[in-house]
């Protein structure tokens, strides 16, 4: 079998609104990624997203379909086609998904493992910072806990208990402090967080 037919067997099976990205046809045939994807594209059987980043575009009936920022943004940093988990929401965006503010920011923060640079950075509207720890599927929920301990004093809270909420988040997805101190132990919490954490978790 062909690079050009490994590729397109590939791309055949994947779903119409997964990014395809340039690593992972690299993976698959090697340093001769480039030359197949932009022949394909040039076919018409893909679309180009981003440098690196391509997809499978469909006619409907406003024209070829493309996908969007959010979708590249789950797929490049937050878990890849196979749903194995390399990043999470933080910041604002967190706060506001667990219902400790109204606040909606103009950009998503990212904790992610695909950004290895110290320093933030802007991408596709989002903003990336490295992970502490490895995130994975089985951590990802605990760091999360730990950005909204830590965070709490930098973001607006507009509700009046938000130790309860905080709680419901625990319960809800069925964490244990036990690992949740782990964690908080492995990215290195100081001394206060951790206090401020197990009041938070265990009760006041």
């Amino acid at each position: 079998m062909t690079g050009v037919e490994i590729v397109k067997n590939y791309i055949n099976a994947a779903n119409i609104d997964v990014p395809i990205f340039m690593d992972t046809i690299k993976s698959l045939v090697g340093n001769n990624a480039r030359l197949i994807l932009s022949r394909l594209e040039r076919d018409g059987l893909i679309s180009r997203y981003d440098r690196g980043i391509y997809y499978k575009p469909q006619q409907t009936v406003w024209g070829l379909s493309t996908i969007g920022r959010d979708v590249v943004l789950k797929y490049k940093y937050i878990q890849d086609e196979k749903g194995n988990i390399k990043g999470y929401v933080t910041g604002a965006r967190l706060f506001n998904h667990m219902g400790l503010t109204t606040q909606v920011p103009r950009m998503t923060e990212i904790a992610t493992n695909e950004h290895t640079n110290k320093n933030k950075a802007v991408k596709y509207g989002a903003l990336l910072q490295r992970a502490r720890l490895t995130i994975n599927g089985g951590n990802y929920l605990y760091q999360q806990m730990i950005d909204v301990i830590e965070n709490r004093e930098n973001i607006p809270i507009e509700i009046d208990a938000p130790n309860q909420r905080i709680r419901d988040f625990f319960n809800d997805n069925e964490l244990d402090f036990a690992t949740l101190y782990k964690t908080g132990l492995e990215r290195k919490m100081g001394p206060r967080n951790l206090k401020k954490m197990a009041c938070c978790v265990l009760g006041d």
